[in-house]
């Protein structure tokens, strides 16, 4: 088993027996991703093959949510956190779907927002019976662009629309009826049980690597780059005039509620 050099850092990956498993370590901040914790679950990714591993893994071991979004306070602190967190975003989409391995997901709790783009970008996911999945950044009057365009790898257009613009929560079940989760696991053996199907995972990488590249080219590499590319341009326009609004009313509102 090789841990990875920063054993103090809020994202940890260990190496054991083919499978590279990605931890998630920010529990007291339901995981939020920094831009710096994207990076790091980028590279993380983009290393996994050179080190000998056939299945990537991502999980937050003993957490009681899987992610609940994007850090907030990097978020608020201007244009500058809300850059960054745009560049963590890009670097964890394209890590994560230019990965030849098979990415599995083990989620408990909330995955929403960064997180649920996680799940998203997951070719298999095993969640816990109380999953929450969705993408609520509309709450805060912006629509998650570059969300959508990972989801119509999923989903079609017309339902991400629905997805991003209602910031509806679907539970386990309506994530798993709309091809988002794999499998739903009880809560209260999720651990033990997600285990067990690492290890069935891991006999079954190099066939499930072979699902992946079939998938890929029956969707075709180009149409998702494509459409990441379209929306990205809009989420430039974005950038630059709703989300400083964003920032302006979010901190506003956040000074109301500590006064």
């Amino acid at each position: 088993m090789t841990p990875s050099p920063n054993e103090t850092a809020l994202i940890r990956f260990v190496d054991a027996s083919g499978v590279r498993h990605v931890h998630l370590l920010r529990p007291d901040k339901q995981n939020a991703l920094t831009s710096g914790m994207m990076e790091d679950i980028a590279a993380a990714a983009s290393g996994a093959a050179a080190a000998g591993n056939t299945l990537l893994v991502i999980s937050a071991p003993g957490a009681r949510n899987f992610c609940a979004g994007a850090d907030l306070v990097e978020f608020s602190s201007g244009q500058a956190g809300l850059a960054a967190q745009e560049e963590g975003l890009h670097a964890m989409i394209h890590a994560l779907h230019n990965l030849p391995l098979p990415v599995l997901v083990l989620a408990q709790g909330k995955a929403l927002g960064a997180g649920g783009l996680l799940v998203t970008l997951a070719d298999h996911t095993l969640v816990s019976d109380n999953f929450a999945f969705g993408f609520p950044e509309i709450q805060l009057k912006l629509y998650p662009v570059l969300m959508h365009a990972v989801l119509l790898d999923r989903i079609s257009n017309a339902q991400a629309q629905q997805l991003c613009g209602s910031g509806r929560i679907l539970n386990a079940e309506q994530a798993q009826a709309m091809g988002f989760v794999s499998e739903v696991l009880p809560s209260a053996s999720f651990e033990a049980m997600a285990a067990q199907r690492v290890a069935q995972y891991a006999g079954r990488a190099g066939a499930l690597a072979i699902g992946k590249r079939a998938a890929r080219t029956v969707q075709g590499a180009e149409v998702f780059q494509r459409n990441l590319g379209l929306l990205e341009a809009l989420g430039k326009e974005m950038m630059d005039g709703s989300a400083a609004r964003a920032i302006s009313e979010f901190r506003a509102q956040q000074g109301r509620t500590s006064a």
